[in-house]
């Protein structure tokens, strides 16, 4: 069952409790039942409007809502919110209204039981607009939820009032009361959250799950913003990056950390990434002969024993790779002749979406040479430092594989 359907279900669920409940109070004229009769009835009026709210809100984006529709469903929790504060006002003015005039109420075996039957139904009710509104992200329907299970709280009340009569007169409308004001108490709870949610609140949750995934990734945020929309949420990224990087790779970089923020974060609906370039900083100690030693940790053991002169190929997905940092290589040994010994693709162990870490993985593989299109300043510096070898093509010539 899905939001859309909660709601119509409830919708004709508490049309036949709210006939059931006014009849009867009339009836007896007991002033608890008749207001758990009109908590009933503005529960229709909630379902009707969260079943809009959802429907709307599921809307595609239009040249006037380019954005989507999205918060219909909180302006929908909204008008829940003031429809319950209405039957809770109406509810103490009953209670009151019956104490005032000393009224007291007829106890009935079909009072019990539509009361009981109420109780059980609602709490019912409310468990699965819950289930349903958490595992949908929507506001509305968790609201109506709360309506539902007001509804059934305040049943019990009228239960426990209809057999106090009996040894105190004014018991009704005493329960009433309290029902109402306890209304009151989950109106402005949920009021709450629903307000948050109009300006914008920011979520937590989602900015630590961000700022971890981005510290594995290795890469810096000078600024993270998340709002709620409805039932979705969306993030504004802003990221530093080096400045040597050409287009191509920043871009690359950036597509790269916007589908592993939405596969990872399952709430985040949408993401904005904006880069401020600016040039890394490089950890390192400067030893006393002037020569730098960059940082680094240990490294992992790769089962590919050189047997030749080594040269790794920047590679990805069965093609050159145009940056020297690469997800993978092409390792290839050839012999004093020339002739390759054997070769293999190999994965970057240190690569991450920030950083490809290149210069790392030709120490570990133990290269003599690198073949790539683009490589950072201070990479191709370490490299000649190592006296390794660097060549720079625009495209692989058959012999550079064969």
């Amino acid at each position: 069952m899905n939001k859309k359907n909660i709601s119509i279900v409830s919708i004709l669920v508490n049309l036949v409790l709210a006939f059931l409940k006014l009849s009867v109070g009339f009836s007896i004229k007991s002033a608890g039942l008749i207001a758990d009769g009109i908590h009933s009835g503005t529960d229709i009026l909630s379902s009707v409007v969260t079943y809009l709210g959802v429907k709307t809100a599921e809307k595609p984006a239009d040249k006037e809502h380019p954005y989507g529709h999205y918060r219909s469903e909180t302006i929908a929790s909204l008008i829940v919110v003031f429809l319950l504060f209405l039957s809770a006002a109406w509810i103490i003015y009953e209670g009151s209204l019956s104490i005032i005039k000393n009224e007291s109420s007829q106890i009935g075996t079909v009072a019990l039981v539509i009361v009981g039957i109420s109780v059980i139904v609602n709490e019912v009710m409310a468990r699965m607009k819950f289930k349903i509104g958490k595992r949908e992200n929507s506001l509305a329907v968790i609201a109506d939820g709360e309506h539902s299970r007001a509804d059934s709280l305040s049943s019990v009340a009228v239960l426990v009032g209809l057999f106090a009569t009996r040894y105190f007169p004014m018991a009704d409308g005493v329960t009433a009361i309290l029902v109402g004001l306890f209304i009151f108490y989950e109106t402005w709870k949920l009021g709450k959250e629903v307000i948050d949610n109009l300006l914008d609140v920011a979520n937590p949750e989602i900015e630590t799950q961000i700022r971890k995934i981005c510290s594995t990734e290795e890469i810096k945020i000078m600024e993270l913003k998340t709002r709620k929309l409805g039932a979705k949420n969306s993030a504004e990224l802003k990221i530093r990056l080096n400045k040597e990087w050409k287009m191509k790779k920043v871009s690359e970089v950036i597509e790269n950390l916007e589908n592993i923020l939405l596969q990872d974060i399952s709430a985040l609906d949408f993401i904005t990434i904006q880069v401020a370039s600016r040039s890394l900083e490089k950890e390192k100690q400067t030893l006393e002969v002037g020569q730098s030693v960059y940082s680094q940790k240990s490294f992992p053991k790769i089962d590919f024993d050189k047997k030749g002169l080594r040269t790794i190929i920047s590679y990805q997905n069965g093609n050159f790779y145009y940056d020297f940092g690469a997800l993978e290589y092409l390792v290839i040994d050839r012999d004093q002749q020339g002739k390759i010994i054997q070769q293999k693709i190999i994965k970057n162990p240190y690569f991450v979406t920030g950083k490809g870490y290149g210069t790392k993985f030709v120490k570990l593989i133990k290269a003599d040479k690198v073949i790539t299109t683009e490589i950072g300043i201070e990479a191709r510096k370490n490299l000649q430092r190592m006296g390794i070898e660097v060549e720079i093509k625009n495209e692989l010539d058959d012999k550079d594989i064969t």
